[in-house]
């Protein structure tokens, strides 16, 4: 933002005052030039308190407007970006699901393997504790 006065920086100040009849402190944000424009020393542009500058803002975002034409446009391009996004979404469950898949056929491969004692139970726990790692990390 620049000052209408000077075209110079704003900036903001915070002032407190306390309220005599309550003793409440109250905190008020003003906006003003920062007066740091070469050659331009005495800008007289007022202080705007917080409220009247965002109510200026507000004025200003409202008065500009998109074409009917370019909001249909963005609309279809926001259509076709999050179907786009599900789709991607979809794969990547697949792909969990079907890694969850293999590790637990290579769990039950390993369990028929103990349970026919073609390996140890040692073994067994060194073989399984990996898939069922990398199961638990799919599921997170």
């Amino acid at each position: 933002m620049r000052c209408a006065g000077c075209g110079g920086s704003i900036t903001a100040t915070e002032k407190f005052k306390q309220v005599k009849s309550t003793g409440e402190i109250k905190s008020y944000t003003y906006y003003h030039c920062s007066h740091k424009v070469p050659g331009y020393k005495n800008c007289a542009a007022p202080p705007i308190p917080k409220k009247e500058l965002e109510a200026q803002v507000a004025d200003i975002v409202k008065s500009h407007s998109i074409g009917e034409e370019f909001y249909k446009f963005g609309m279809k391009i926001l259509a076709t970006n999050e179907g786009h996004s599900a789709e991607i979404r979809k794969d990547v469950l697949l792909k969990q699901h079907k890694n969850i898949e293999d590790l637990e056929k290579k769990s039950e491969r390993l369990l028929s393997l103990l349970l026919n004692d073609t390996i140890s139970e040692k073994r067994y726990t060194l073989h399984l504790l990996p898939p069922d790692l990398q199961i638990n990390q799919l599921l997170i």
